[in-house]
């Protein structure tokens, strides 16, 4: 059987007798399952079924994959055959080790942003320290990625509200559009630690602007972002790039002041660890971290958003492992740190990939392109790479979603603005930090505001209903209060419940002796200690006044836990439904 994309061991089978022979077959399973889930697909490929259009969307993609791979190493200061260095072993493992049959791993703009920001104190981007500090980097998210899924954490999917991605990934495309004004208009600035620091850097330099290499960058960017609107799946970049070549190459743009890519390496690196350095993974650990958990949070989004359509299961530990093997992948071979690709893998899918051959195929082509085609672009303008990921980042800004956020819930969209807010005034990863911490606050404020509605009934005993004393046709009834606790009940918020339990039966004394108090507990999924004694010292001063203690709709487990604590709370009593609580009323009324 399979357990979340993790074989799973029977407790009755890992405690049997023949428990060396038996572990021993199990455990040979669940690591198959864990580092050779392509097994499943792979060692059985239909080809006849799969093969051709496998083969056409993996060649769709590599034409949109390969040229924003570049454009994403150049984004973080990086030659750009290590964007393709990337791309090569990371598409390629992340559909090996991954659950889902469509999502495209390689460098992306959000990642190479926070790459960007957190390697800046370290060093000069483009250096050879800088360098060996990507790419240590890369393995860092990698192993960090790979020990949380053995780990079993794929849960942490969860920990990142939508609210905040969405405020981080609004920022991050400006950041990302900033980054990129300088290579688009031809001028240079220094990189601040800081992105206002560098927006005030960069409007004090416009003036400095190489015109011919802003007219070239400005016909790449309105024809990338004119066509990719008309046509999504067009590979609006790959042919700005092949144009932007035959221009360079026939005009001699170099000759004009136009900065061109230069010379490529036209080989494939062998794997090496000669970058692996503990001590330096040791001190990038905290960004490793942060990358690893926006890349995979980002990448689950994506496999999700398919698996919905395709109705294919997905497993965010086996997510983790693949998105890890990836990363891994990446830094051994000189490259960034990657993520899943919103574009590429939509494309993936609209171009009828079946499995995770069409992502290999794109390794492949992506080896053929360092093989035999670097010499080529030696011409490629560095301004139309510029333009390659400004036009592609523009996407992840939505004005419509942050107005349908707010508007369905003023929180998360407070949560999104201010997380917005800080990618500007702080760094781009500290604001993902923040917002989470806020989200977590504000759930917190809403969670320990618990409130307690006073219930009646209709005119029949028919139903319990909420707002009794507020609405004309919701009966309260003599000698009786119902209180429903809307969510669960904890140190957090015992006061504030007991306080509002107090206050309902203070005003209805006040006029009618009471004698029956009823709880619904029907939100109520968890009482921790705190709210069992607090409970029970309020029941207690009730039974001193001569009423009886009910509860109604309470759930199994809260049931359970209320019996075993008949020390602390007393001796309550169950009813099912109304008309149980209706025969106990009538015999309070004939006593």
């Amino acid at each position: 059987m399979v357990f979340d994309g993790f074989y799973y061991i029977p407790k009755e089978k890992r405690n049997s007798k023949k428990s060396g022979h038996i572990n021993t077959k199990f455990a040979l399973r669940y690591l198959a399952s864990v580092f050779l889930p392509f097994r499943t697909w792979l060692f059985k490929y239909d080809f006849a079924r799969n093969f051709k259009p496998d083969i056409f969307a993996g060649l769709t993609v590599s034409a949109i994959l390969i040229p924003q791979a570049m454009a994403y190493a150049f984004l973080v200061g990086l030659p750009p055959q290590m964007g393709l260095y990337a791309a090569l072993p990371a598409v390629a493992l992340g559909a090996l080790f991954g659950s889902s049959k469509q999502v495209i791993t390689g460098p992306v703009g959000i990642v190479s942003l926070l790459t960007l920001t957190v390697l800046l104190p370290f060093a000069e981007p483009g250096t050879p320290e800088y360098i060996s500090l990507v790419i240590t980097l890369a393995i860092g998210v990698g192993l960090v990625q790979i020990v949380l899924g053995l780990l079993r954490f794929g849960f942490i999917v969860r920990l990142i509200p939508h609210s905040v991605l969405l405020g981080f990934a609004s920022a991050a495309a400006i950041i990302i559009g900033s980054t990129q004004v300088p290579a688009l208009m031809g001028f240079k600035i220094e990189q601040q630690e800081h992105v206002f620091q560098t927006i005030i850097e960069l409007i004090k330099s416009v003036p400095q602007m190489h015109l011919p290499t802003f007219i070239v960058g400005l016909l790449a960017f309105v024809f990338i972002f004119t066509l990719k609107r008309r046509k999504p799946s067009a590979p609006a970049s790959l042919i700005a790039i092949f144009a932007g070549l035959l221009a360079s190459f026939a005009i001699d743009f170099e000759s004009l002041g136009i900065a061109v890519v230069g010379t490529i390496p036209a080989s494939i690196p062998m794997p090496s660890f000669e970058a692996f350095n503990i001590d330096t993974i040791t001190n990038l650990i905290g960004a490793s971290v942060v990358i690893g958990l926006i890349g995979f949070v980002e990448t689950f989004a994506i496999a999700k958003s398919i698996a919905n359509k395709t109705k294919d299961k997905i497993s965010a530990n086996q997510e983790l492992v693949g998105q890890g093997m990836a990363n891994l992948g990446s830094g051994l071979f000189g490259g960034l740190p990657v993520s899943g690709s919103f574009s590429s893998t939509g494309v993936n899918f609209s171009a009828g990939a079946r499995t995770g051959m069409a992502a290999i195929v794109v390794a492949v082509v992506a080896a053929v392109t360092l093989l035999f085609l670097t010499p080529a672009l030696y011409y490629l303008p560095r301004t139309i790479l510029a333009a390659v990921v400004i036009a592609g980042v523009l996407q992840m800004i939505s004005i419509k979603k942050f107005k349908e956020t707010f508007y369905i819930s003023k929180t998360d969209g407070t949560v999104a603005i201010l997380t917005f807010v800080t990618a500007f005034a702080l760094k781009p990863d500290d604001a993902v930090l923040v917002g989470v911490i806020l989200a977590l606050a504000l759930f917190m404020q809403r969670i320990m505001w618990a409130h307690v509605t006073e219930e009646g009934f209709d005119h029949k005993w028919g139903h319990i209903l909420r707002g009794a004393g507020e609405k004309e046709n919701i009966k309260r009834v003599r000698g009786m209060i119902v209180a429903r606790i809307d969510m669960s009940v904890f140190y957090a918020n015992t006061e504030y419940v007991i306080f509002q339990l107090e206050e309902l039966y203070k005003k209805r004394s006040e006029n009618e002796k009471i004698h029956m108090f009823v709880i619904d507990f029907s939100s109520v999924n968890y009482l921790d200690i705190t709210a069992l004694e607090a409970l029970g010292e309020f029941f207690e001063k009730l039974r001193k006044d001569g009423v009886e203690i009910y509860g109604i709709y309470t759930k199994k487990e809260q049931k359970t836990l209320l019996k075993k604590s008949k020390e602390l709370v007393g001796e309550i009593n169950f009813v099912h439904n109304v008309a149980e609580l209706h025969e106990e009323y009538k015999r309070f009324i004939n006593s």
